[in-house]
């Protein structure tokens, strides 16, 4: 699967993290990729939200990972910005396979996501507010 969509608002960030928020489940991996500011975070807040996330969705940049309970699915966010090739994900990740696990700067660290329904979101800039979601899967 391949899938491009243009975002020129807040509003068309809502309506995509919608769409995703199917395909979020105990196992999958959303690995999240865009130059700092292309709205990988924003994206994610959206997508928490439709989750029924009610608590503040913040960045976990300087913590790794925040841990998220809608009551049904447990959901690790992390930004693996500060991680290298020689960290091990599983220090972060205890029970991958039972967790919806989002990952921002996932290809910094030496993990085989391929183990696992992963999803390759990929965020550019086209504009002062504009953005290119490219979504990738191998089905």
């Amino acid at each position: 699967m391949r899938k491009e969509v243009e975002l020129a608002s807040l509003e068309d960030t809502k309506k995509l993290a919608k769409e995703l928020v199917k395909l979020a489940k105990p196992g999958v991996f959303f690995l999240m990729s865009g130059y700092l500011g292309a709205g990988k975070t924003t994206l994610t807040k959206s997508l928490l939200k439709e989750l029924g996330v009610e608590e503040s969705v913040t960045s976990p940049t300087f913590v790794i990972m925040n841990q998220y309970d809608n009551g049904s699915l447990n959901i690790n966010h992390m930004d693996a910005y500060r991680l290298t090739k020689n960290d091990d994900l599983y220090l972060y990740l205890e029970t991958p396979e039972q967790d919806f696990n989002i990952i921002e700067w996932y290809d910094n660290v030496d993990f085989d996501y391929d183990n696992y329904k992963n999803y390759k979101i990929n965020i550019t800039k086209t504009g002062d507010t504009t953005r290119l979601v490219t979504i990738e899967s191998r089905d």
